[in-house]
């Protein structure tokens, strides 16, 4: 809403990155007598971070852990990728909110339905399949980075076929 008032004034656009991740954490007063901050720290806290700052790499507003998104119903989501954040031995998979699903049309479903197939056969490492079914979403959003991101990468695996052992997870070395 706030970026619609933007723009009606011509203001610069607000484009901000949030991470969301769920868990144990734990809140209040933390430091000594001489220097105290309410704050919040816990691996979740930590993912959350990391996830947000991990937006820019997808072209998206929002990143959310894979326990957020099974925590939350009636939102329709997108799965993004497989990471590895800095911190964290294992994978987690990685979900944009896209709105919600009682307020989804038909087609944006299907949308996100292909999205998420082409998802699938990429990390399966059918890069035909995966074209394919992205090739359908460019016709439709030539504009979309997300898209334009995971056709480079389709192009260069279909070229350079990763590793025996690649498991669809991309490494992220950096907070």
């Amino acid at each position: 809403e706030l970026k619609k008032v933007y723009k009606q004034k011509n203001w610069p656009d607000i484009n901000v990155g949030i991470g969301l991740s769920t868990g144990p954490m734990t809140v209040g007063d933390m430091g000594s007598v001489i220097r105290k901050a309410y704050t919040v720290m816990g691996d979740a806290v930590n993912l959350g971070s990391r996830l947000e700052g991990i937006t820019r790499q997808y072209f998206v507003n929002i990143l959310v852990s894979e326990e957020t998104m099974r925590a939350t119903k009636g939102i329709l989501f997108r799965d993004i990728d497989m990471v590895r954040v800095k911190g964290k031995d294992n994978p987690i998979t990685i979900y944009e909110p896209i709105a919600e699903l009682a307020k989804t049309s038909t087609e944006l479903q299907e949308k996100i339905t292909t999205w998420n197939a082409m998802i699938k056969s990429y990390r399966l490492q059918d890069w035909s399949d995966a074209e394919s079914k992205l090739n359908g979403l460019i016709s439709v959003d030539s504009n979309n980075k997300l898209y334009q991101l995971y056709s480079e990468r389709i192009a260069l695996f279909k070229t350079n076929p990763p590793p025996s052992d690649w498991d669809g997870v991309t490494k992220f070395d950096t907070k």
